[in-house]
């Protein structure tokens, strides 16, 4: 079971890889509207990596919320703590 400092952390790391940023340039508010890379297709790859990554799926309703990474990490939050 994972805490929410690991769920953060893990998070973070999977959206710099995704998107080629540095973690530091990562957060809560991160999202297509002030990160280029953030497009709809890079959207659908950071989704099926966070599913590998945190051993979970996500519902059709589910990836209609994660907007943004905060909206994500409390998603994720609920799945997997």
């Amino acid at each position: 079971m994972l805490g929410e400092t690991d769920i953060a952390e893990t998070l973070k790391r999977v959206v710099a890889d995704t998107f080629d940023l540095n973690d530091t340039d990562i957060d809560f508010a991160t999202g297509p509207q002030n990160c280029p890379e953030w497009t709809s297709l890079n959207h659908l790859t950071l989704l099926s990596a966070l599913e590998e990554r945190f051993d979970c799926r996500f519902s059709l309703s589910d990836m209609s919320l994660m907007t943004d990474f905060g909206s994500i990490f409390q998603l994720l939050s609920m799945k997997v703590s």
